[in-house]
């Protein structure tokens, strides 16, 4: 698993949509769809269930964007990027993990 995949999970976790997951990175929708494709076929599971209008998060995505979540408010701490005050990591991380 590389952080570029894990910026495009998060991407499309934070846009709701893989269209606009692509625009906000600037790739096309084809190289983001091949790069969660990949991400999921390296972890054997789906990271998010998509039919033709909604993308959301099965069991495993929603582990997946915990640990990433966790990860980095770790790296934060570790690397003194965190503010004690400040919401750690970008707060559309906790805000997702309510919702689904």
């Amino acid at each position: 698993m590389e952080m570029l995949q894990i910026g495009q999970f998060l991407a499309v976790v934070d846009r709701g949509s893989f269209s606009g997951a692509s625009s906000s990175l600037g790739i096309t929708q084809q190289a983001l769809s091949k790069g969660i494709s990949n991400l999921e076929d390296e972890l054997g599971v789906r990271v998010f269930d998509r039919d033709t209008r909604n993308v959301t998060l099965p069991r495993f995505g929603k582990m997946l964007l915990e640990g990433t979540y966790n990860t980095q408010h770790e790296q934060e701490v570790n690397n003194q990027g965190y503010t004690p005050g400040r919401p750690p990591f970008s707060t559309f991380a906790t805000d997702t993990v309510k919702r689904y």
